[in-house]
């Protein structure tokens, strides 16, 4: 529930036929959320929340169609694991680096398509793209559409060409001159996935 995804991921995920299928749930897990604009108040409502909402049986419903969140923190894991309360979901660094790096290419490409993208958690992106997903096809800023409480608690943000620019920058170099950029190790530095895994996340 706390994996974050671009709109570009977004409008991947929501043409799933399980995403088409799991609407109506998604809408109303979506309406239920409390209105906290304290974000990480809002980031526990979503925990709140359960489950991710596409989890069925245990096993990721979207998986073809999942974003680089899920396939980068739960890659060292069976989907299973994914709602445990045990669960680590440290990664190494090059990884989180790709992840990060795709996340600026897929913004930015989104700018140059006369689109105005956002980034949130997957239950408010998906059930923002799953109301307005043609709107934004078509170009249409969703700021406007998107529940005022979200924005104020950054569960969706629409960041400007300019900040996307900054930060992608400002990513490189972390990823370049850190030992363990973001609290994670990189790969060199673990003997094995349980290794791994016990390095402290941030």
């Amino acid at each position: 529930m706390t994996v974050l995804m671009t709109s570009a991921e977004g409008m991947e995920l929501i043409r799933h036929p399980a995403a088409v299928e799991r609407r109506e749930t998604i809408r109303s897990r979506a309406a239920s959320l409390p209105l906290e604009t304290d974000p990480d108040q809002a980031v526990n409502a979503l925990l709140d929340q359960g489950s991710c909402v596409f989890l069925e049986n245990h096993r990721c419903s979207v998986h073809e169609s999942r974003p680089d969140g899920c396939r980068a923190a739960y890659v060292w894991h069976e989907a299973w694991y994914c709602g445990r309360e045990d669960y680590d979901q440290c990664v190494p660094a090059e990884l989180n680096a790709l992840r990060v790096g795709r996340v600026y290419e897929r913004m930015l490409a989104e700018i140059e398509q006369g689109r105005k993208p956002f980034w949130g958690f997957i239950l408010p992106v998906a059930d923002l793209l799953g109301e307005h997903g043609e709107a934004y096809r078509q170009g249409q800023d969703l700021a406007s559409r998107t529940p005022p409480v979200w924005l104020a608690a950054e569960l969706i943000e629409f960041p400007s060409r300019e900040r996307l620019l900054e930060e992608q920058a400002a990513h490189e170099k972390i990823f370049a001159e850190e030992t363990a950029p973001l609290g994670s190790p990189r790969a060199a530095d673990a003997d094995s996935r349980a290794h791994l895994a016990a390095f402290p996340v941030y």
